[in-house]
């Protein structure tokens, strides 16, 4: 970067003042007595900015949309210089609150016209604006000559070829102003169409008016709409809608079912979302070619102001709303990563991008030119309503101006303009190729503090970058010149103009597709990106260093096509009439779950308790009674055929499922088993025998300490797969099991058994209690204190395992769980000694949940595959900055209060909100009364070394999903790639030589949010470049809530059964 800022720190961007750009546009706020937050919650949303070129000189041309100001048009004169040709133009919107802006050539006259939609406090100012260009920079207002005066809160527009018949419909975004809906509830779906703030479809009738089509269209979701975006997400050519909704409302996924009607299938694609969605943009940002999806919230990056605004933890909210059919939806930015046909995982927080503050514009788009889309994101919110002080102090005082005869209007507005918030950047973010971003805002020259809401990007003054136009509330709009192109050696480019049929002259709905020696990239054309906002019709692509030819393929909306190959640095013309018929196979991505349970009667739900272990401790990070089902397989009838055990959950029976000869199954319930949580089961030879009995492990966290439901459990089978449960035969275990593992440990020819202590019941974290049980003639014996008193307490275990690792021929207990390392225990002479921190093991500590032992590169020596949390969460940690927490008594009432730090912008800081903190230890509360004070503590200003004195310690410092290499003396670990990042792993599985890893986990508490990312992974081990490496095109697949799984033979086909919690098993065909 070359240029620098007023003599500074050389930058990509630069602010260009409004004396040199003539743009002195200010959204500027008066708030009065009627027009105030409390009166129209929508005051500070902002307004947009359209690029468009209006006359015709090939420089685009900027409308700035205006609240309680007017809307400016601003014509472009070259070299960054505009006029303000508002007035003498006729597209003045004084005394109308103006929000989004899209400019098309609406009439097919060859000049851009300028559609505008209005919301606002007044009924009777609320109609759409539509201004017809006459081809002399001047526009005559015909939105009620169009059929386009829509009156119903209008947020934003689209234009696009949802039919296909060559001419240009509007789909129109709406946003509701209460309109006496309770929005702190959990109302009712409205999906019928008939909700006010329903959103509008208008069909071009072909005669320069239009018609609302939404009802017979399939337009029937309700919504507070702040984002909408179009692209072709099944490859059908046919163009979807993606609808960002504030609040509770679920966002929508319009499929176009290409007869004109859509379906909503959100709920398909989806599996969370963000809460209080914001704008959204709809393009491929990782270059495979598939359409992404990014759309914000308005959670911080700094713990002050998380602090200030998070409260509590509102589960039963959370939960009423999961029953009603609502989507899950968390206070974070969500990046909706696609996976063709299974739909998208929300990696977010894995990339980094997830907490930009109240953010408003998120866009995709290469910057920097190097070949890869950097993510822009705008943010702020004039005033700090969001902050709990506030919202407390305005309740209180206008309940006690209302009981004093006062007039609380006015109170309410005089504290409402006390409350400034704070100025903040907006965040410029570059692509990593890893499915992560680097902040580089402050690199770029971004950082400038401002409200900031819509923005576009267009190479403003035809130098060959891209430069930014933001809209900002109370300040001058922002133009930011690029300076790419004055660096030495300036990054390759290729512009696009597409030149389409007379009705769609810009080819809305085109796909651009390019290839430069491998290096693919996409672009669906679509002006209405962001927020509020149209973007440049002109494609752009970065290349880079790399200046070869590329190659450079244009699918219209029609289905024609035309390839080129093209130079760069330069604007390339596609027109249509260059293109052609194309004889195309169907590539379209059919949305499928994947699941082939039923074709062999596999078809098993998992029932599961609604059982809330926040009730009862709100400070924990998980639900601790959720750890199900477990399943394992063998073959119980003795006729050479794979058989399932799949475990229950309190008041749910396990149940056995049998292979018949045809290849389905036939089950039934495991008797005696109705009471129990199933964590963990095993099928061995207890009584040798010669068939298979059954060890089921009880866990949980939601019965009290001793309770009998803790018991493990040992059914002996009769050799013709009935199985009769044998009390007599296990010693009493009333503790929460985690995991078991067999093993002839004393060597005398029979198995014994590892039983790994889960935790102690609803004392979290402190440990569970494990067990070494020596198998004497089919009957157990506790033998563990006399073998290793250090392995009865040793941690939270989750999974556990018996390998030679020293390959000593004697089997080493290799064991994991929750803020442990993974623990390896050496049989020396018939004692086990704790052999961690010898090995290298002990400085990874993590929330391990499974392990697979396996010679990986094949040298001989076994080595440990273990899977985590994953690194898709809010903590983000690392040894210099764990994740802690701090356990002990500190209200004297009996209970154990895990209180958590975290790291937070290189601090350490407490981990729960205030809120969260007090309804576990009330004395909190006391000693902070306000958000304020808490926000501004430090961890030691709260839990301060003395009260920190005596408490039970742990920390984790990774979370990533590890391969540990066996050295011989000692491992070595290597992260596993980060597409199996993304979520936790439950189950590490291996066939022919291939492993498939599988997870999520729906446990968690409603800030966090469940993960979800994973619909499962084949990796294959590479010794050529000593690293996993995931197997792109693999028909592998594992979606849902899954706990467990194993691989089975069924006749010639080998299966992938996975348990799902609450879920039917899910089941895929290997081969």
């Amino acid at each position: 970067m070359i240029t620098s800022c007023g003599g500074g720190e050389e930058t990509l961007f630069k602010l260009v003042p409004p004396s040199k750009s003539g743009i002195t546009f200010n959204n500027e706020m008066k708030e009065s007595e009627k027009i105030n937050y409390l009166k129209f919650t929508a005051i500070y949303n902002g307004g947009g900015v359209a690029v468009g070129d209006i006359n015709n000189d090939g420089l685009e041309d900027l409308f700035f949309t205006g609240n309680i100001v007017g809307s400016k048009l601003y014509l472009n004169k070259g070299e960054l210089e505009f006029e303000d040709i508002t007035s003498s133009s006729g597209v003045s919107t004084e005394g109308l609150w103006c929000n989004g802006v899209s400019v098309v050539d609406i009439n097919a006259d060859g000049f851009n016209d300028i559609y505008v939609a209005v919301s606002g406090p007044h009924e009777d100012k609320r109609e759409n604006l539509l201004f017809i260009n006459n081809g002399d920079n001047t526009f005559k207002e015909s939105a009620r000559l169009y059929g386009l005066n829509d009156d119903g809160h209008s947020t934003h527009s689209v234009f696009f070829d949802y039919d296909l018949d060559g001419d240009l419909d509007m789909y129109l975004l709406t946003y509701g102003n209460n309109e006496g809906t309770d929005l702190t509830l959990v109302n009712k779906k409205i999906s019928d169409g008939t909700a006010l703030s329903n959103d509008k479809l208008y069909r071009n009738n072909g005669d320069n008016t239009f018609t609302n089509v939404a009802t017979e269209s399939g337009i029937l979701v309700e919504g507070y709409g702040l984002g909408v975006a179009i692209n072709d997400i099944n490859n059908d050519n046919y163009p979807d809608i993606y609808v960002s909704n504030d609040f509770l409302f679920d966002d929508i996924l319009y499929i176009n079912n290409q007869d004109g009607t859509f379906t909503d299938m959100s709920k398909e694609y989806l599996n969370h979302t963000s809460v209080f969605g914001m704008g959204v943009d709809f393009q491929d940002f990782n270059n495979d070619l598939l359409p992404d999806v990014v759309q914000v919230d308005m959670m911080p990056e700094d713990n002050y102001r998380q602090k200030k605004i998070l409260g509590p933890m509102q589960f039963d909210f959370f939960n009423l709303s999961i029953k009603e059919g609502y989507t899950p939806q968390y206070m974070r930015n969500s990046l909706q990563l696609n996976q063709g046909e299974r739909g998208f995982s929300e990696i977010g927080q894995l990339a980094g991008v997830h907490q930009t503050d109240w953010s408003w514009a998120p866009m995709f788009v290469d910057l920097d030119a190097n070949g890869s889309k950097d993510l822009y994101i705008t943010n702020g919110f004039r005033r700090n309503v969001s902050d709990w002080d506030f919202r407390n102090y305005i309740g209180e005082q206008i309940r006690v101006a209302k009981e004093a005869g006062k007039n609380s209007d006015q109170i309410a507005l005089d504290i409402i303009k006390s409350t400034n918030d704070v100025k903040l950047s907006n965040y410029a973010y570059t692509y990593n190729h890893d499915l992560t971003f680097s902040d580089v805002t402050k690199k770029w020259g971004l950082s400038a503090p401002t409200w900031s809401n819509g923005m576009a990007y267009a190479d403003l003054d035809k130098d060959g970058d891209l430069d930014i136009v933001i809209s900002n509330i109370d300040d001058f709009a922002h133009v930011y010149e690029n300076t790419l192109n004055e660096e030495e050696s300036p990054a390759n480019y290729l512009k696009i103009q597409l030149h389409g049929t007379k009705k769609n002259p810009i080819g809305l709905g085109a796909k651009i597709l390019v290839n430069q020696e491998g290096l693919k990239q996409v672009h669906y054309q679509t002006k209405t990106r962001g927020y509020l906002s149209n973007v440049s019709s002109e494609i752009y692509f970065g290349f880079g260093n790399n200046s070869a030819k590329a190659e450079v393929k244009v699918i219209w909306p029609s289905g024609q096509v035309e390839t080129v190959e093209s130079d760069l640095n330069t604007t390339l013309v596609l027109d249509i009439k260059n293109a052609v018929d194309e004889s195309k196979i169907d590539e379209t991505v059919v949305l499928t779950d994947g699941n082939s349970a039923s074709k062999f009667d596999l078809d098993h739900f998992a029932e599961e308790n609604d059982y809330v272990d926040f009730y009862y401790e709100p400070l924990l990070p998980h639900r601790l009674s959720q750890a199900g089902p477990t399943i394992t397989k063998g073959d119980v009838n003795g006729d050479g055929k794979d058989d399932l055990f799949v475990g229950g959950s309190a008041g749910y029976p396990s149940h056995l499922l049998t292979q018949n000869n045809n290849g389905t199954f036939d089950k039934r319930i495991l008797a005696d088993s109705e009471q129990f949580e199933d964590t963990d089961a095993v099928f061995f030879d207890v009584d040798s025998d010669g068939d298979i009995d059954l060890y089921v492990a009880s866990g949980s966290n939601e019965f009290d300490e001793n309770d009998p439901r803790y018991q493990d459990r040992l059914y002996l089978n009769d050799g013709k797969g009935n199985f009769l449960r044998s009390e007599a035969s296990l010693p009493i275990m009333l503790t929460s099991t985690g995991s078991v593992a067999v093993n002839d440990f004393d060597n005398d020819g029979d198995l014994d058994i590892f039983v790994g202590g889960r935790l102690s019941p609803k004392k979290y974290p402190m440990p569970g209690t494990s067990y070494l049980l020596r198998n004497d003639e089919g009957n157990f014996t506790d033998v563990t204190s006399n073998l290793s008193s250090d392995l009865v307490n040793v941690g939270m275990i989750t999974t556990s395992a018996w390998a030679d690792l020293d390959n000593d021929n004697v089997a080493e207990l290799i064991i994991a769980g929750e803020f442990m390392p993974i623990t390896v225990f050496k049989n020396v002479n018939g004692k086990f000694e704790n052999q961690t921190a010898s090995l290298g093991l002990s400085k990874h500590t993590g929330w391990w949940n499974t392990l697979m032992i396996d010679d990986v590169n094949n040298d001989g020596k076994p080595d440990i595959i273990a899977g985590n949390l994953g690194e898709n969460t809010k903590y983000q940690i690392s040894p210099e900055e764990p994740l802690t927490v701090f356990a002990k008594d500190y209200d004297k009432n009996g209970m154990i209060d895990p209180i958590m730090s975290c790291f937070i912008g290189g601090q350490e800081h407490i981990l729960h909100s205030k809120s969260t903190l007090e309804s576990q230890v009330i004395g909190f509360k006391k000693r902070f009364i306000k958000h304020e004070p808490f926000a501004k503590a430090t961890f030691e200003d709260i839990i301060s070394k003395e009260l920190r004195e005596d408490a039970f310690v742990l920390r984790a410092n990774t979370f990533k999903h590890t391969l540990f290499l066996n050295s011989g003396d000692s491992f070595n670990a290597e992260v596993l790639p980060k597409d199996v990042q993304v979520a936790p792993l439950q189950s590490i599985q291996k066939s022919d030589g291939k492993y498939y890893l599988s997870g999520n986990d729906y446990a968690t508490e409603v800030i966090v949010g469940q993960y979800d990312a994973s619909h499962g992974f084949e990796l294959s081990y590479s010794n050529s470049s000593n690293a996993f490496m995931v197997e792109r095109e693999s028909n592998y697949r594992a979606s849902g809530n899954i706990k467990d799984a194993v691989i089975i033979n069924v006749g010639d086909k080998k299966l992938a059964v996975h348990a799902v919690t609450a879920g039917e098993l899910y089941v895929r065909e290997l081969n």
